[in-house]
């Protein structure tokens, strides 16, 4: 079964759950929380140590993937910055250079 991508694939799970906007940021926006294989959360009962260690873990791991992006794409800006500002013969490599990088990584 396919990975859930929006909190709305969960059976088991209302618009109207106190938990639901929780549950929205950590399955939309982190994509760390896929409930069970038959697209449910069991939210209702409670969960077992190795249930919570695969999810801290799951959204720990999704949390330094997106820091390492953050760090690395802060790291090509400020490269730029630097080259442009010492070297102004070399602007329109570097500018040309930050625009494919940019819509490589899809912030176009």
């Amino acid at each position: 079964m396919a990975q859930v991508t929006s909190v709305s694939q969960l059976r088991n799970v209302q618009s109207t759950d106190w938990v639901f906007g929780a549950l929205q940021s950590l399955v939309e926006r982190y994509g760390c929380i896929a409930g069970y294989p038959n697209q449910t959360y069991h939210g209702d009962r409670p969960m077992t140590r190795y249930e919570f260690a695969a999810g801290l873990n799951a959204c720990l791991d999704r949390v330094n993937e997106l820091i390492a992006k953050e760090t690395s794409d802060n790291v090509l800006v400020y490269s730029v910055f630097m080259l442009v500002t010492h070297k102004p013969i070399l602007a329109k490599v570097a500018a040309y250079l930050m625009v494919t990088q940019l819509l490589v990584c899809n912030y176009y």
